[in-house]
């Protein structure tokens, strides 16, 4: 894109070539994207007839004035635009940026005329056509109504650019008021068109390098120090910029601006500076250089914890990287999970054929197994089952003595340790007594046998 340097010179040209003369025609080739509230015979009509009193540039923007101080043609280049002149042949834009590029051509005439990509031709009374030329129709042309008492500058769409740091002073209480305020990128606030006017990309790359600030360091954590050395880096690389016309045979050779174009990737890897330092890479939405080596990295943010709290609720920066990282360790439960069997509508092949296969073990263990069932058992019951355990205890004491008498207190002592009422005795003399258990009865049968 070009950017403020860039867009100073072509300005310096239009102001050769249109200043002081009358357009005697003009062509437009209609473009939705290109052409702003308005249409090609608008435009048209606009400029036919019309003294050119003056060209500036804002910034990435220019425009053309006239005498009659009515409508005035503000334009931004976008990402190709450009302008081409009939009789001053010269590279366009792409061109331009390669160093490598020789100087203008000593023929006195474009080769092609119109220029391919053509969407606007002028032609001045006194001098060879202008042509406003865009591949990739990324620019913006727009008529502009100056009021009475106010300049170009006052109307927007210049008026919402912040200033340009040639043509006005940076002053340092506005630049670190807005630093302060702003927890980002420095290299992105840079290009920040409503914080500083003009810079872009390539500038805004070579800006931090001189000033030695890395360019994800963020704004707010610069001190005065850096902040002073920032606003002369600004002002140095842009007026430099501008001053060479934006041609890039005339930059410094020791600035990154060398390095960005004609290389592929692994290309720029191995790249370094004409004074040697190595020039490292970084992938911010837009190719960023630096040299480490000059540019440390400070300011970085601290993990932030998840906002808010509810459920559903949005969680924070951190939050949603270790979400996307552990992508990978989800899918892994997720698989897991699928082997087992799910109550679910709508099933797997794996997971119907894991179902089946459950069902099958389980009515294998069923057949292996037969059924129990256990009922609870009742006050009544409980208390034959421990009536049982003490005629059982009973016959154990009298198979062991046979022969020998038992004391009747020492039998209601055992029969009291097992909490069993023992019956009375019915005669003088102590027979011994056999207790059976019947079952099915639950009840208690004595039998008596006589002395021998």
């Amino acid at each position: 894109m070009p950017e403020i340097g860039e867009v100073a010179g072509l300005v310096a040209k239009l102001r050769t070539h249109l200043v002081n003369q009358t357009i005697q025609s003009a062509t437009a080739t209609y473009h939705s994207n290109v052409f702003v509230n308005l249409d090609a015979e608008t435009l048209e009509k606009a400029l036919i007839g019309r003294k050119v009193t003056e060209t500036g540039s804002w910034g990435k923007y220019f425009w053309i004035g006239f005498s009659d101080g009515k409508e005035w043609l503000v334009g931004h280049c976008g990402m190709t635009g450009w302008f081409k002149f009939e009789d001053a042949p010269g590279p366009d834009y792409i061109e331009s940026r390669d160093a490598r590029t020789p100087s203008p051509s000593a023929s006195p005439v474009e080769a092609e005329w119109p220029p391919k990509f053509t969407l606007l031709e002028i032609k001045p009374s006194d001098s060879g056509a202008v042509a406003f030329i865009d591949g990739r129709k990324l620019s913006k042309l727009r008529l502009v109504t100056v009021p009475e008492g106010k300049t170009i500058k006052d109307v927007e769409p210049i008026s919402l650019n912040g200033p340009d740091p040639v043509q006005s002073k940076l002053e340092y209480s506005y630049v670190s008021g807005i630093l302060k305020k702003k927890k980002t990128d420095i290299k992105k606030l840079l290009m920040d068109q409503k914080f500083i006017s003009g810079i872009g990309n390539w500038v805004a790359d070579d800006i931090l390098l001189h000033a030695r600030i890395h360019p994800g360091t963020l704004a707010n954590a610069l001190d005065e120090e850096e902040t002073k050395r920032l606003i002369a880096s600004i002002e140095y690389v842009c007026k430099t910029a501008v001053e060479c016309g934006g041609e890039a045979r005339k930059f410094p050779k020791e600035w990154l601006f060398h390095l960005r174009w004609g290389k592929g990737k692994d290309a720029k890897k191995g790249l370094t500076l004409v004074t040697g330092e190595k020039v490292e890479w970084l992938d911010r939405g837009r190719a960023t250089a630096y040299v480490p080596e000059y540019q440390v990295l400070k300011g970085v943010p601290k993990e932030e914890k998840p906002k808010g709290g509810k459920k559903g609720g949005k969680a924070g920066g951190k939050a949603k990287k270790e979400e996307s990282e552990s992508d990978a360790d989800v899918k892994d439960e997720e698989d897991v999970e699928e082997e087992k069997p799910k109550a679910t509508k709508k099933s797997t092949a794996r997971s119907k054929k894991a179902a089946v296969k459950t069902e099958s073990s389980e009515e294998e263990e069923v057949e292996e197994k037969p059924k129990v069932t256990q009922k609870t058992p009742t006050k009544r019951k409980k208390a034959e089952m421990e009536k049982e355990e003490e005629g059982e205890e009973d016959a154990e004491i009298t198979n062991k003595t046979p022969s020998k008498k038992v004391n009747p207190a020492s039998l209601s002592d055992v029969a009291a340790s097992k909490r069993v009422k023992v019956e009375p005795k019915r005669s003088n003399s102590f027979s011994q007594t056999k207790l059976s258990f019947q079952p099915s009865t639950g009840t208690r049968r004595s039998t008596r046998t006589s002395k021998q």
